[in-house]
This record gives structure tokens, sequence and C-alpha cells, in this order.
């Protein structure tokens, strides 16, 4: 996945591609049970998928270290009240998204700030940009009033398909595939269908490693 230096450290760390929600849920529990010295899968809820997605975002973050133990901001926003971690969560936009920021105060375009996201693409792309503008809608961060979430589009035997993302905001953009790469991405996605038709979201990570979309693996654990 793509990998950025922030303004705080020089490490490199994945784009967050979980929904804003999902990780806000999390920390929403942590507060009612109560947070753990460590974060690890045992304390999270979902999908594998889901889980490492989680805990990628609390390390792009900086909230917890690379072996899950809880920094002291993990611990402020965990039981800030409503308006202090909207406030936080403001800081950590502005120190982690730095490009996409600057872009906000001049208005810039979608397809600008998709451009800083940087190392992924297709529904990858669709996700982090889902994730920042979420984020940034619960937490005042300012935006360009063109920002919207990109939709990914497949198109396969003549149908298009499109995947969409529940928010006030999105935009199409049309990728063709050639028809044998379409039935074998159908005969993929049947196969990470689960028991209760959901999709393994483990696996669709390597559906678009195998598609060409160079962030599409999991956060190493």
């Amino acid at each position: 996945m793509a990998t950025e230096t922030t303004t705080t450290t020089v490490k490199s760390t994945t784009w967050p591609y979980t929904s804003w929600k999902s990780l806000l849920n999390v920390i929403d529990r942590f507060k009612e049970h109560g947070l753990p010295p460590r974060i690890d899968r045992s304390v999270l809820g979902g999908s594998e998928g889901q889980k490492t997605q989680i805990i990628a975002a609390l390390r792009f973050f900086g909230l917890v270290k690379d072996n899950g133990d809880v920094n002291e901001r993990l611990t402020r926003i965990v039981n800030a009240s409503d308006k202090e971690r909207q406030q936080i969560v403001r800081e950590l936009l502005a120190a982690h998204y730095p490009k996409a920021t600057e872009l906000a105060a001049v208005n810039a375009t979608t397809k600008q700030l998709e451009e800083t996201f940087t190392g992924i693409g297709g529904d990858t792309m669709r996700k982090a940009v889902g994730f920042y503008l979420g984020a940034a809608k619960y937490s005042g961060h300012p935006v360009s009033k063109h920002f919207k979430v990109p939709s990914f589009i497949a198109r396969s035997s003549g149908t298009r398909r499109q995947s969409t993302v529940h928010d006030d905001h999105s935009e199409e953009q049309s990728q063709p595939m050639d028809d044998p790469k379409a039935r074998y991405l159908e005969m993929l996605m049947e196969r990470a269908k689960s028991a209760d038709g959901q999709l393994d979201e483990k696996l669709l990570d390597r559906i678009e490693k195998l598609l060409g979309y160079q962030g599409g693996g999991e956060s190493n654990e």
C-alpha cells in the first residue's frame, strides 16, 4: 500500500481504507468498556480483514506502537468529550494528510485529492478517500467543496458494474476491462463471498493486487 512520511515521524505508514465509522465505533467501545494497554485482534470484532484495517489505521495515526501498545494520544481520544475528540482528529488529519489539507485551502478537485494518495488505485483508493472525507466531516477538518468519494466501475461483457460509497458525494470513474480479465475477476469475486454472502476483505485485497492495484495488500502486522 501507499507510504507517507508525516510531519511528526519519518516512519512509513499505510493509508487507512477501513470506514471512518468503523474506527469511531472501536473508539466508542473502548470508552464504554475500558481501553486495554495493547490493541490486538483479540479485542477487536469483525472479520480478520476488518481487524487488520483497524490496526493499520491506528498505526497510521500513531495511536499504537508496532507491537500494539497504546500511546497517550489514543488514551486522550478515547476519554475525550465529543468536542475534544473532534479537535484531536482535526490535528491528526492536518499532520498525516498535509497535502490534502493544503489542497482544501485552494478548493482543489477530487482528482487532485486522489493524486495525494500515492501507491494505490481502484477500490482501495475509493475507500481510502472515503475514510479521509468521513474523518474530515466528523471533525470539521477543512475540505474543498469539490472533494467527493470516487466510484470504482468495471465493465464486464458489456455490462457496467458500479461499487458505490454511502456518502453525500460520489464521482463516477470508468475503468474498462478486457473480457478475459473481467471473467477472471468475476470468478475471484465469487470465491471471495463467505457463507453469509459478505465479501472476504483479505481476499479482496489479493484480488486488487492481481489486477495491478499495488496498494491493495494487507498491512504487515
